[in-house]
This record gives structure tokens, C-alpha cells and sequence, in this order.
């Protein structure tokens, strides 16, 4: 018996809404090129982009799906051990700022994206499409594919910029109504933390080092990640900037002490961002269960397609 909940003519019309924008974006910033547009233009969108489109850029890059089904995955099933990564997060994050960022911009240099991460990264959404749609595999990630290739190719990297603005908006918005929803209907927050706890949900701290996830590992590797993945090894984050905008808006001290408003906006929507993902695995497990209370593949994505409601 298929016990899979199946998408409505509302769904259906979302997903194409979302599909439509990005295409619509790329032809935007196409009709707007001109006719001696550099590599310069097209691939680091001519490093004049303000500072709010990037930053939303980044932010939503670092909310793939992979962190929107993988993390409430892990926090549902092993707890809220996961949460220590917002505490190696904003270190790495000071110290990668003050150290490297001005360099790679006065060496003026730029990378590509990661081919097989971005594999994942596309995979991840299409596994969901294709749970609950009579597409298979295969043709979600054709129909992703394309539209994602589309307004890549005919927008350069402004139209990415403009398109990542629009999906932070779309994750955040989702990410808010989920909490609220799920929170409703678990009994209140209260309610949440009790279950959480009888279920050993909130065990944060784990002494053994032969448990799977150890907590000063998993400090230490989340400092590690931002210091030398983000900006000693990956500058894909920043190489779009102006200069003078990186040295006085994304020095991070800066941001903190004397940015302006807009600036310490952005720098708390990250903070925010990076806090609340994930955080809906607990929610959801206070609403509902597994069918054998157990996992059949701990690895496994999509973790709620073997979930039915309590």
C-alpha cells in the first residue's frame, strides 16, 4: 500500500511559481547585457553588487538541501548534538574574515563552484520532487537542470545573485511557518522540550569519545570548516564584491561594532538563519514517528517519507 501523500493543484502551482521566477530573472539580466560585456560582467557580475543581494546569496547557499533535509534528519533521529555547530560557526567566521578575505582581494583572484558538491546540492531537492510526484528521478533532475542551467547561462552570475535572494526569502518564510505550525501542533514549546527529553533528544553533551558525534569535534570541525572551506580554500562567498564594499561592510568586526543598520541586519540573518536550521527535526518529532521507531536507512534524506502522522 502507497502511503505517500501526493501533491494538490496548489502544490503543483507552487513549485512551477518557483521554477518560473529564477527563468524570468535570467531573462531580465539578459535583455539588460550589453553588447561588449566582459568575462568580468557576466562571471563576478562586475563586483557592483550591493551588499544585500550577496549577502542573501550567501545565506541561502549556506541553507542548501542538503541543510534543509539532512540537519532536521540528523536532529530527529540523534538530537540536538548538531546545535554545537553555531558555536564554532561565528568563530570561524571572525577570524577567517580579519585574516583572509583582505588578501584574496587585494590578489584579486576568484574561483568556480564545486562540480560534485553541486551534484548533491541538486540531488537533495530533486529526491524530494520526485517522493511525492509521478515524476521519476530522472526527469526532476532534467526539469531542475535545465531551469537551473537556463538562467545561469543567459543572466551570468547577477541573475544567480537575484534568484538566491528570492529562494532565501522562499526558505526562511518555509522555515518560519514550519516552526510555527509544528509548534502548534506538538502543544507548545513546553510540550516540545518534554518529549525531546524523554526521548534523549536533548543530549548535547556526550562524554565517551567512542559515541558517534563527540562534542569538541563537533566544535572544533565547524571552526575548521568556515576558517578553511568558506575562505582559505573557497572564495565563492565573496569574489563578486567591490572591493571597497568587502573592507568596509563584510570585515565582520566592522559589521558588528560599526556597520550600519542594514549591515547588522544582515550579519543577525545569518546568525538567525544558521540557529534555525535544522531546529524543525525537533519540532517534528514531537508530531510525528516512524512507523518501526527506528530508521531503515539512518543516511537516508528524505526522512519523512517513512514518517506517518501520530
Amino acid at each position: 500500500m502507497d502511503h505517500r501523500a501526493y501533491l494538490g493543484a496548489l502544490d503543483y502551482a507552487v513549485i512551477g511559481i518557483t521554477l518560473l521566477i529564477p527563468t524570468i530573472i535570467g531573462l531580465r539580466f539578459r535583455s539588460k547585457k550589453k553588447r561588449d560585456e566582459t568575462s568580468k560582467e557576466y562571471l563576478l557580475a562586475g563586483k557592483d553588487m550591493s551588499i544585500f543581494p550577496v549577502i542573501m546569496s550567501i545565506t541561502v547557499t549556506m541553507l542548501s538541501g542538503i541543510t534543509m533535509l539532512g540537519h532536521p534528519a540528523e536532529i530527529y533521529k540523534y538530537g540536538l548534538q548538531l546545535l554545537l555547530l553555531c558555536v564554532g560557526f561565528p568563530i570561524g567566521t571572525v577570524l577567517s574574515s580579519y585574516i583572509f578575505l583582505p588578501v584574496f582581494f587585494q590578489c584579486d583572484v576568484s574561483t568556480s563552484y564545486e562540480i560534485l558538491f553541486m551534484s548533491v546540492v541538486l540531488y537533495a531537492p530533486v529526491l524530494a520532487l520526485s517522493a511525492v510526484t509521478d515524476l521519476s528521478l530522472e526527469a526532476s533532475i532534467i526539469v531542475f537542470g535545465l531551469v537551473c542551467s537556463f538562467y545561469c547561462a543567459v543572466g551570468g552570475l547577477k541573475a544567480v545573485i537575484w534568484t538566491d535572494v528570492f529562494q532565501a526569502c522562499l526558505i526562511l518564510s518555509t522555515l518560519i511557518i514550519v516552526y510555527i505550525k509544528g509548534i502548534g501542533e506538538a502543544g507548545g514549546i513546553s510540550e516540545i522540550y518534554r518529549k525531546s527529553a524523554e526521548s534523549n533528544r536533548l543530549n548535547i553533551f556526550e562524554e565517551s569519545l567512542l559515541k558517534r558525534k563527540y562534542y569538541q569535534t563537533k566544535l572544533l570541525s565547524q571552526f575548521w570548516k568556515k576558517w578553511k572551506d568558506n575562505y582559505l580554500l573557497n572564495i565563492r562567498s565573496f569574489h563578486h564584491f567591490p572591493k571597497p564594499s568587502v573592507e568596509r561592510n563584510l570585515r565582520v568586526g566592522d559589521v558588528i561594532l560599526e556597520g550600519n543598520t542594514k549591515s547588522k541586519f544582515l550579519w543577525n540573518l545569518g546568525r538567525i538563519a544558521k540557529v534555525m536550521q535544522g531546529r524543525d527535526g525537533l519540532v517534528r518529532s514531537c508530531v510525528v514517528k516512524t512507523k518501526t521507531g527506528e530508521f531503515k536507512r539512518p543516511v537516508q534524506l528524505i526522512y519523512l517519507l517513512e514518517l506517518s502522522e501520530t
